[in-house]
């Protein structure tokens, strides 16, 4: 744990990251009260935005990221509120032609108000139907031409004839269709 991270935790009254929780819990009502004040609390520290204490929180917390190793306190906590927005999820918003607000929690309410829409079960049955997270980081993969050139079953490896199978409005999309046109 990041130095910063721990004294940010000390200066809140805890002992440690348990006892910030156990504060945390103790305080607050709703899960997702709990989940703000646990981004919040972990946000105060030097150099940690949202998008890092939201990275962190939704490693420890969220069922489909880790199955085996979610905390205990994972069910007193709205998981699905850890999105984490960066340049290649902003570039997925710019390309879709995302006109919202640009903090944070605008662009994470976005992505919520999406992976709503989106029936994940349909994909994959080992995952839950509305997991934010999970569709925030199919916009990240997306995007990311690096990442995608590592993954083996990625349609990069297929060449420009998986462009033209692919749909026009992905296809569009796409951060390595310039690369192979």
């Amino acid at each position: 744990m990041p130095t910063s991270v721990a004294l940010s935790i000390k200066e809140s009254g805890a002992r440690d990251l348990s006892g910030l929780v156990v504060r945390v819990i103790g305080a607050h009502r709703t899960r997702l009260a709990r989940a703000i004040a646990l981004e919040t609390a972990l946000s105060a520290a030097w150099r940690v935005s949202q998008k890092i204490a939201s990275m962190f929180l939704s490693a420890v917390t969220n069922p489909d990221l880790s199955p085996a190793s979610t905390v205990p306190w994972a069910k007193s906590v709205d998981w699905t509120y850890f999105v984490v927005v960066d340049s290649n999820v902003d570039l997925f918003l710019a390309s879709i032609g995302y006109a919202g607000r640009g903090t944070y929690d605008a662009r994470r309410n976005f992505i919520r108000a999406l992976a709503a829409r989106i029936d994940l079960r349909q994909l994959d049955g080992h995952l839950r139907a509305f997991n934010p997270r999970i569709v925030q980081q199919a916009m990240y993969l997306f995007m990311s031409a690096t990442n995608r050139r590592v993954i083996l079953g990625d349609c990069s490896h297929v060449g420009a004839s998986a462009c033209r199978r692919c749909p026009s409005m992905l296809a569009k999309r796409c951060s390595l269709r310039a690369v192979r046109s």
